[in-house]
């Protein structure tokens, strides 16, 4: 394949963007020697910033193991029981969680708040022989180190039944924090519709490697797919398709607030992507009306009220701060029509609550420092620093 023909390829339908917002990071991390020098230390996905054998025996799991709240809130009580009923579920002890005791040290595993150096996401793990010790700032360091947990187990611990197996955690020492702020994943419903329940299978999969955003591709041209109350047809007609044929579908409002609750509660924040101005066959099909050359018609006050209609209602049900509107490979508009377009659609965003990410070619338009531009093919992206803006980085020929 040509280099033309590679950067002419649309996005991924369901690419697994490992988007990086590179001006929210900590300097490189040295990589701990055991992953890259042959030793026998553990594999961790991320590298953790630093990671050493401590020597001595494994801590391990047994029917009297327990896990241990020290200063426990309901955050890091659900944390603990989180990892408790992973324990249960491959190994059928029964793994009790209480607040900890005097005495209570032998024998478990201890979650514990504290140490602010540690950052918003790190944790410091350190496990013994007789106990596993992990402390971090803040209850989503917390909720990362339990995934390091996970890793350093036996791959039989993912097991939905009991295994009877023995179960080590090496005795390591890690203190590790991430060095990206935004580390991102993209699914595409809007090509090919994804249930409420194959979206939490791949949230699920995000959590085991500290993923912590969600980028949600609602619309394009083969499908509509979330209730907007105020527009009825975007989800009437402009979801009964998707590539490939098929029946399409959509998420009710109540599906999609209840994915915002279930990333939550592992630590991931939802960005809803609503396609404009091209790329918006599906809603042009309900609304022929906002309608011209492929996109919509960005010199009507009708297409306005409709984005109007729809930001307001994504941003009322999306606690989170981004809403993303596209912006990628848009035809039959003049340069000029393109950027009023863009910092129009900024405003609506704004006007919400919201700040606003584009792919990179909003670039191009007047933006804002608060709007986050996307880098996917790289002949834009660089436009937005001159603003002050922040990037993400998805090149689509390496993730």
């Amino acid at each position: 394949m040509s280099a033309r023909e590679l950067w002419s390829r649309p996005k991924l339908a369901m690419a697994i963007a490992l988007a990086i917002l590179v001006s929210a990071c900590n300097p490189p991390a040295a990589a701990p020697p055991g992953p890259r020098t042959g030793s026998l230390a553990p594999r961790i996905i991320p590298l953790p910033a630093s990671l050493s054998l401590a020597g001595g025996a494994p801590f391990q799991l047994t029917k009297d193991t327990r896990v241990t709240l020290v200063g426990a809130s309901p955050e890091v009580g659900a944390i603990g029981e989180t990892l408790a009923a992973l324990l249960r579920r491959a190994t059928d002890f029964p793994v009790p969680v209480s607040a900890a005791s005097s005495g209570s040290g032998s024998g478990s595993i201890e979650l514990r708040l504290g140490d602010a150096s540690l950052g918003e996401e790190g944790y410091r793990l350190t496990v013994t022989s007789d106990s596993v010790r992990l402390l971090a700032a803040t209850p989503a360091g917390l909720f990362h180190g339990v995934q390091t947990i996970r890793q350093l187990l036996p791959a039989d611990i993912e097991s939905d039944i009991g295994v009877d197996r023995s179960w080590p955690i090496p005795a390591v020492r890690i203190d590790d924090r991430p060095r990206f702020g935004w580390r991102g994943s993209m699914i595409d419903p809007a090509r090919h519709f994804l249930t409420v329940k194959e979206v939490e299978q791949y949230i699920d999969l995000m959590t085991l490697y500290k993923l912590n955003v969600l980028h949600l591709h609602l619309t394009d041209d083969q499908g509509w797919r979330i209730q907007i109350n105020s527009r009825p047809k975007l989800t009437a007609v402009g979801s009964l398709s998707q590539v490939g044929g098929g029946v399409g579908g959509f998420y009710t409002q109540q599906d999609y607030q209840h994915l915002i609750s279930y990333a939550q509660a592992r630590y991931i924040t939802i960005v809803p992507e609503i396609e404009m101005p091209g790329h918006s066959s599906a809603a042009t099909t309900a609304y022929p009306e906002v309608s011209c050359n492929r996109t919509f018609c960005v010199d009507k006050e009708e297409t306005y009220a409709l984005l109007d209609d729809v930001i307001r209602e994504i941003s009322a049900l999306t606690p989170g701060t981004y809403i993303h509107i596209g912006g990628d490979e848009v035809e039959g508009l003049t340069p000029e029509q393109y950027a009023r377009f863009v910092e129009r659609a900024q405003t609506i965003v704004n006007k919400y609550g919201k700040l606003m990410v584009g792919w990179e070619e909003i670039a191009k338009a007047q933006i804002k420092p608060t709007t986050i531009v996307q880098q996917w093919k790289s002949d834009s992206a660089t436009a937005a620093l001159k603003y002050g803006s922040k990037l993400i980085m998805s090149p689509s020929d390496k993730a």
